[in-house]
């Protein structure tokens, strides 16, 4: 009765211990079609809800009319189809009650909170330089001649850059290691947020297995200096990092170049978290991290961080910076 199978990506949204309803789009398969309860699911996207039916897989066509922007059922040739599929969650799914919260990455209201005090400090230090403030999401906020100055002075985490799904895609490539665990997490955490924080522990596992994959790219040197290289300098847009903890302290400016090579021309170690976290440490001091961000407004991104008294330390340890007074 059914002679062939098909591995599909699906994205499941509970709607009770038993009840899931799951969706996709765009492939090929008869509208009428019933498929067995051992069918395997895997992974997703686009979610919708409904009541299951305990015994059987069904499937229901829908086309959907952009100009219009709506969902209409049956289906017509060459359109985009989506295929509701309702399943009997209790015999496929493992779903466990997850964390509730962000272990060190800052909620959208503080980081813009801090965006706001960084603001702040740029317009003091460009002040005292005789430097313009610059605008935007480039890397440098004040420029004076040839000098290209990243500003940063947060008291516990600094985000060095957030990236959407389809931004890292263009940076590191769809076969990259660093796209499949933000894919990945993307996953993860779209079900954990629209799930009250429950988890899917196969695409949690798939997660953590892609975090422990990057982790490893991340121990080839050349490849953690794309990185370093990107997410505090854009290529060198920045030629100066500045550290100024607060608007009446000094300022410490350090030559780009130097930040880089000091990150990967140290005896650095990349770990994974239990939440799969990747964090690089060396000499006991935490000095970036990769997290996939949770929540309403930036599920599924990437914040390429550091906690600032790991990184405070590591470059007054290390390297010699030019100080401008407050």
């Amino acid at each position: 009765m059914f002679g062939s199978t098909k591995t599909v990506k699906l994205t499941p949204m509970v709607l009770s211990d038993t009840t899931t309803r799951l969706s996709l789009l765009g492939e090929s398969i008869s509208e009428n079609v019933m498929l067995p309860l051992s069918v395997g699911i895997t992974s997703t996207r686009k979610t919708f809800l409904t009541v299951s039916d305990h015994d059987n897989l069904q499937l229901q066509r829908s086309w959907y009319d952009r100009r219009l922007n709506k969902w209409h059922r049956g289906a017509l040739r060459r359109v985009s189809v989506r295929y509701n599929i309702y399943i009997d969650t209790s015999k496929h799914m493992a779903i466990v009650q997850g964390y509730k919260g962000s272990r060190h990455a800052p909620t959208s209201a503080v980081a813009s909170k801090v965006k706001v005090r960084g603001h702040k400090k740029e317009d003091v230090y460009a002040d005292r330089i005789g430097g313009v403030v610059v605008k935007g999401t480039q890397k440098p906020d004040v420029i004076k001649e040839n000098y290209r100055d990243s500003v940063k002075g947060a008291a516990t985490n600094i985000q060095l850059f957030l990236s959407r799904l389809n931004r890292s895609q263009i940076i590191y490539g769809s076969d990259s290691f660093l796209y499949k665990f933000q894919s990945a997490g993307y996953d993860h955490r779209l079900f954990k947020y629209q799930n009250n924080d429950m988890v899917d522990t196969e695409l949690f596992a798939k997660f953590k297995s892609t975090a422990n994959n990057a982790a490893k790219w991340l121990r080839n040197k050349d490849n953690f200096r794309i990185v370093i290289e990107k997410v505090f300098s854009d290529s060198y847009d920045a030629n100066r990092l500045v550290i100024m903890k607060e608007v009446d302290a000094d300022a410490y400016v350090y030559d780009m170049k130097d930040v880089v090579n000091l990150y990967v021309n140290s005896d650095y170690e990349v770990h994974v978290t239990e939440g799969a976290k990747i964090v690089v440490r060396t000499n006991d001091k935490e000095i970036f991290y990769l997290e996939i961000r949770g929540g309403k407004d930036h599920c599924g991104s990437m914040n390429h961080g550091v906690r600032t008294a790991g990184l405070y330390d590591f470059l007054k340890d290390n390297l010699t910076a030019m100080v401008v007074p407050a």
